[in-house]
């Protein structure tokens, strides 16, 4: 050890850096531009998301096996066939 020392070095032992830092949050104006663009899109009719029609939304039900029959979520019940 002491010529570890008189070499001006050391040995590694096991250790932990943690930097903190400080969100500053949303910004007062960005957010209040979001919401009032979110506002116009719904009024307008024009959000991007799917609007189908709940004729399509019936056939969709049940379309989709889940979870998938190779899944350990299932149940044994649910491995016995089809789920639709």
């Amino acid at each position: 050890m002491d010529l570890v020392n008189e070499a001006g070095t050391g040995l590694a032992l096991p250790s932990q850096t943690l930097y903190l830092g400080r969100d500053s949050g949303l910004e007062k104006e960005k957010a209040e531009s979001a919401v009032k663009k979110v506002a116009e899109l719904r009024e307008g009719k024009q959000l991007p998301f799917p609007d189908f029609p709940e004729e399509d939304i019936s056939s969709f039900q049940g379309s989709i096996d889940y979870p998938q029959p190779e899944s350990a979520l299932r149940t044994p019940k649910q491995n016995s066939g089809p789920t639709r």
